[in-house]
């Protein structure tokens, strides 16, 4: 709420700054206060990244009482040699996507609802996996308010481990004793433009925190075993088939997720 205002108190005191410039007084007033909306406003849009300005803005704006959808994942980029591990989507088996996964609240669902009127999102069934996942549909003013609680980092999912296991380790290709434990790297923060989803029949927004991984000499030589292995559960993408979104040099039955790009961004 306080965005939106500050925000109508710039525009508004710019705007009467103008149409009394000809009094010293009124311009002085109006001014000053524009100037110190401005530097609430600022210091308020800082908590996020510089891209989440304008979906914040919309949210609190144009879109402030409608439903919004939101999914706040983690992908890890795992390049070998030039190219990058993709999984088959467990949701969308069509296409190959970074491996990955929503987030985790530690927050029950009353609690959500309390804090920023967030419900779990419909589009999938909710199940015993994805119980307390970042998916959500809530209010579009609300949606500064979840931004900046997961920028805070607590009661929350935090290390990209989770995901890796489900999506490699537990299925056996990747061995438990050689990536039992790894490490990454933080690349940021990401996000596709809010925009109309179709099938929620809401604006949507996109986000998720991006990793590389980090292996060990034993970790990159198993990744390059499996990369030669032909197996059909996994694809290693080229920066020019991620560019493009699919492969172009063979007729293949699958896309590539759009997120897929944040890995070479």
């Amino acid at each position: 709420m306080t965005v939106v205002i500050n925000l109508v108190l710039v525009v508004a005191g710019i705007g009467l700054a103008y149409l009394n410039r000809t009094d010293e007084f009124v311009v002085a007033v109006t001014v000053g206060v524009a100037t110190l909306s401005a530097t609430i406003l600022a210091t308020k849009l800082s908590i996020l990244e510089k891209g989440f300005i304008g979906p914040t803005l919309l949210s609190g704006t144009l879109y402030r009482r409608a439903p919004i959808r939101v999914s706040i994942a983690y992908l890890i980029a795992i390049p070998v040699d030039g190219v990058h591990l993709l999984v088959r989507g467990q949701r969308i088996t069509t296409q190959f996507q970074p491996v990955g996964g929503v987030f985790k609240s530690y927050l029950s669902e009353p609690e959500m609802l309390r804090r920023f009127r967030a419900l779990p999102d419909t589009r999938f069934a909710v199940d015993q996996r994805s119980k307390n996942d970042l998916r959500l549909q809530l209010p579009g003013r609300n949606l500064y308010k979840l931004l900046r609680w997961f920028k805070s980092r607590q009661d929350r999912e935090l290390f990209p481990f989770r995901e890796f296991y489900e999506e490699l380790v537990r299925p056996g290709i990747l061995d438990q004793d050689t990536f039992g434990v790894f490490d990454c790297k933080y690349h940021g923060l990401r996000h596709l433009p809010l925009r109309f989803n179709s099938y929620s029949q809401c604006q949507q927004l996109i986000v998720a925190e991006v990793y590389e991984l980090r292996p060990t000499e034993a970790q990159l030589a198993a990744l390059r075993t499996l990369r030669d292995s032909g197996s059909t559960e996994v694809f290693f993408a080229n920066a020019d088939e991620i560019v493009r979104g699919g492969v172009v040099s063979a007729p293949a039955t699958f896309d590539l997720a759009p997120t897929t790009r944040w890995l070479i961004d």
